[in-house]
């Protein structure tokens, strides 16, 4: 754990970041020395290391949507699909895509070599297939989710690693 007192290591890692006074910094995984931030109860920053980011918000959703109770909670929906293919040679079509979706609420991103907890499960696919790419789709619509999900898929010859919506 950081500590400004403590040995060189805890003092270069309390050193990494300066936060607000008032910011609440939660460790809601064991494993990891990394926090999240909350500021004034409704700015939640996260690393943005998808793997550190994937996990974090695993472990600290259900606390958050705990302490929220009461209040309208907006669930997104969030579609993986796995590319074999540079980033850059499928930005232009994602791109395209985006321009399309984006007025419905739809975000698209693209995360290379980024290999998400769960690969795909069809018989389609190896064992040991690792996509170059991760797109991510999010939106709070899970239809348009899903379709722009498909969309990927047949467009760049995607494989669809999962939905899931909180």
């Amino acid at each position: 754990m950081p500590d400004p007192q403590g040995t060189a290591e805890q003092i270069a890692m309390a050193r990494m970041a300066l936060l607000p006074a008032n910011a609440q910094v939660v460790y809601p995984c064991e494993e990891y020395w990394v926090p999240v931030v909350s500021v004034m109860g409704r700015v939640h920053v996260f690393p943005g290391i998808p793997k550190l980011f994937e996990d974090l918000v695993d472990a600290y959703l259900p606390g958050l949507v705990a302490r929220l109770s009461g209040k309208t909670v907006l669930a997104f929906t969030r579609a993986l699909v796995g590319i074999r293919q540079r980033e850059s040679a499928i930005a232009p079509i994602l791109d395209k895509l985006q321009e399309r979706y984006a007025p419905m609420g739809v975000k698209i991103g693209s995360y290379p070599d980024w290999v998400p907890k769960k690969q795909p499960t069809t018989n389609e696919v190896s064992p040991d297939w690792k996509p170059t790419v991760v797109v991510s789709v999010v939106g709070k619509n899970k239809e348009q989710v899903e379709a722009c999900r498909a969309e990927i898929c047949l467009l760049l010859d995607g494989i669809d690693l999962g939905t899931n919506t909180p």
